[in-house]
C-alpha cells in the first residue's frame, strides 16, 4: 500500500534537499527521492574525486542562505564547517597575479601593486557592484516567490517590481560598473569571469544584477566544507532528516502516475520497492526524461513546452590532476582564475578560454588535487572519446602555459565526464550525467531582476520546480533563494 506524504521531492539538486528540509521544519510530511542523482563524488583508481569541484562561492554572509540556515537551526553548526579561502580569489595572468580578498580598499591596493594608477578605475566599479548587489539581495528577501503562483499575484508583483526589474537586468557593459573600467581590461575581465563561472547563464554580456552579486560574492569569502561529516549533499540530507523528513538516496523512480491536471503517485525500483502518494510534488531533477513516462495530457504538453523555453547553450567540462603535495607553491590560492589577459585577442592570436581552478591540499595523504573547469559549447558536450580528448588538451594547454610548475608533479588525471573510466563499483544505481551538473542557459527575455528562468509553479496544479532552472542567474547560492521561494509557494498553495 502506498505511503502518503504531504510533499514528495524528486531529484538530487541541492535546492531539492533544502526545500524538503524547510517544508519538514514546517511540520509537513516530506519524502525526498533523489532518483540516483544525490551524490557528488566518484572514484577512479581508488581515489575519490569531486563531480562538481567548485567552492561555495560567497556563501558566508549571504543573507538568503543565513535566513534558510537559521530556520533549519543550522546557522551555527554548518558555518563551523566552513573553511575560508585566503585569498578568496586569485587571478593569474601571463605577467600579473592578483590576490583578491578583504575590503574594497584592500582589493584596490592589491590591484595597484600590479597595475599602478590604472587600479583607481576599479574603485568605482566595486562601489557600483556593492550597491547593485545590495539592491538585488534586499529585493530577493522581500519577495516570497518570483513570480508568484497566482495570476493576480504576478500582476501586482509585476507592477511593484517593473522599474527595478528593468534596471537590474540591464547589460553590465551598459551600466555604471564599467564607466571607467572597460570589461576588456584585465581588472574588468576578472570581475566578468568570476561571475561567469558562478552563474548558470550563458551571455556575452551578463545582466548587471548577476555580474554584481556573483563577482562580489567571489571576492568576499568563498568557502568549502571541511572533511568531517560527509560531503555537501550528505550535510543537506542530514538537514532533511533532522527536520523530520524522509530521504531515499540512490533510489530510482520507476513510474509516475497522474491525472490530467495533477501528479498523484510515484513508484521506485531496486532491491526494495517503494510506493508513495503525495498532495504536492517538487521536481529537483537534473534531467527531464522522467516526465516522458507520464500519460499524455494538456498539462504535460504545456509542461514540456515550458521546459524547452530555457535553452542550454553551454556546459562545463571538469578535469582533475592529482599532484604531489610538494609541487604546490606556498602562495598558491584555493580558487584561481587563469585569464592570461586575453579576453580581447592580441597579436593576431585567438583568445584563450578562461579557466577556473580549485586547489585542495592534502586531498590524500601525499597528494593535492587540482581541478580545472572550462566552458564547452552544448554541441561539443558529449562523452565521445575524441571530444573528451579535445577538451582535455584545451585544459592541459592552459595549465601548462599558466602553471608550468605542475607538470613534473602530476601522478594521475581524471575527468568526471569520462564515466567509463570510473571504478566499476561506482556505476551502481546512478542516473546522473556529469554534463548536466553545470549547464549554461540562454537568458530569458523576460527574466525578473535578470536572474529568473522558469517559474516555480507548473501546468500541473500540484507540481513545483526548484533549483537552477528557476533562478539560473544566481548559480549555487541561488539554491537557498530557490528553496525558500519554492517552499513559500507550496505553503501558499496548501492554504488556498
Amino acid at each position: 500500500m502506498a505511503e502518503h506524504f504531504d510533499v514528495c521531492v524528486l531529484g538530487g539538486q541541492p535546492a531539492g534537499f533544502l526545500t524538503a528540509a524547510l517544508l519538514a521544519k514546517r511540520k509537513k510530511r516530506v519524502v525526498l527521492i533523489d532518483h540516483g542523482e544525490g551524490f557528488d563524488q566518484y572514484k577512479q583508481g581508488g581515489v575519490a574525486y569531486p563531480l562538481l569541484p567548485q567552492p561555495l562561492v560567497g556563501l558566508r554572509g549571504f543573507r538568503a542562505a543565513d535566513r534558510v540556515l537559521e530556520e533549519l537551526g543550522a546557522q551555527i553548526d554548518l558555518p563551523r564547517r566552513y573553511i575560508e579561502s585566503k585569498p578568496s580569489l586569485q587571478a593569474i595572468f601571463a605577467r600579473h597575479r592578483l590576490d583578491l580578498d578583504g575590503t574594497n580598499d584592500e582589493i584596490v591596493a592589491e590591484a595597484r601593486r600590479e597595475f599602478g594608477d590604472e587600479a583607481g578605475k576599479l574603485k568605482n566599479a566595486l562601489s557600483c557592484i556593492d550597491a547593485t548587489a545590495a539592491e538585488l539581495e534586499s529585493t530577493l528577501e522581500a519577495e516570497r516567490a518570483l513570480p508568484l503562483p497566482s495570476w493576480w499575484g504576478r500582476f501586482f508583483q509585476g507592477r511593484r517590481l517593473s522599474g527595478k526589474s528593468t534596471s537590474l537586468r540591464t547589460p553590465a557593459s551598459k551600466s555604471a560598473i564599467f564607466d571607467d573600467l572597460p570589461s576588456e581590461h584585465p581588472l574588468g575581465e576578472t570581475l566578468v569571469e568570476a561571475a561567469r563561472f558562478a552563474t548558470h547563464l550563458d551571455a556575452g554580456d551578463l545582466p548587471r544584477s548577476v555580474l554584481a552579486l556573483l563577482s562580489q560574492r567571489a571576492l568576499s569569502g568563498s568557502v568549502r566544507l571541511d572533511g568531517n561529516g560527509g560531503s555537501y549533499l550528505d550535510v543537506l540530507a542530514q538537514l532533511v532528516t533532522q527536520a523530520g523528513g524522509t530521504v531515499r538516496r540512490a533510489t530510482l523512480v520507476d513510474e509516475l502516475a497522474s491525472d490530467p491536471k495533477r501528479i498523484t503517485a510515484v513508484e521506485t525500483s531496486g532491491a526494495t520497492r517503494f510506493a508513495f502518494k503525495a498532495d504536492f510534488f517538487v521536481t529537483a531533477l537534473y534531467s527531464h526524461e522522467l516526465w516522458q513516462s507520464l500519460p499524455r495530457s494538456r498539462a504535460l504538453s504545456r509542461f514540456i513546452e515550458e521546459n524547452a523555453q530555457l535553452r542550454v547553450r553551454a556546459k562545463m567540462y571538469f578535469h582533475h590532476l592529482l599532484v604531489k603535495e610538494e609541487g604546490l607553491p606556498v602562495a598558491l590560492g584555493d580558487n584561481l582564475l587563469l585569464l592570461n589577459g586575453r579576453r580581447a585577442t592580441r597579436d593576431g592570436e585567438n583568445a584563450d578560454s578562461a579557466v577556473w581552478v580549485t586547489v585542495r591540499r592534502q586531498h590524500t595523504k601525499e597528494h593535492a588535487l587540482i581541478s580545472a573547469a572550462i566552458e564547452v559549447k552544448d554541441s561539443e558536450a558529449t562523452s565521445l572519446p575524441e571530444q573528451l580528448a579535445t577538451q582535455r588538451r584545451r585544459v592541459r594547454k592552459q595549465l601548462e602555459r599558466m602553471m608550468p610548475f605542475l607538470s613534473p608533479f602530476v601522478v594521475a588525471e581524471s575527468s568526471p565526464m569520462a564515466q567509463s573510466d570510473w571504478d566499476s563499483q561506482e556505476q551502481g544505481a546512478r542516473k546522473l550525467d556529469p554534463w548536466q551538473l553545470h549547464p549554461r542557459y540562454e537568458p530569458m527575455a523576460d527574466a525578473w531582476l535578470g536572474v529568473t528562468g522558469l517559474p516555480f509553479h507548473t501546468p500541473f496544479k500540484n507540481l513545483f520546480r526548484v533549483g537552477r532552472e528557476t533562478l539560473p542567474g544566481l548559480g549555487a547560492i541561488g539554491d537557498f533563494v530557490s528553496a525558500r521561494m519554492a517552499a513559500e509557494a507550496i505553503l501558499m498553495q496548501m492554504k488556498a
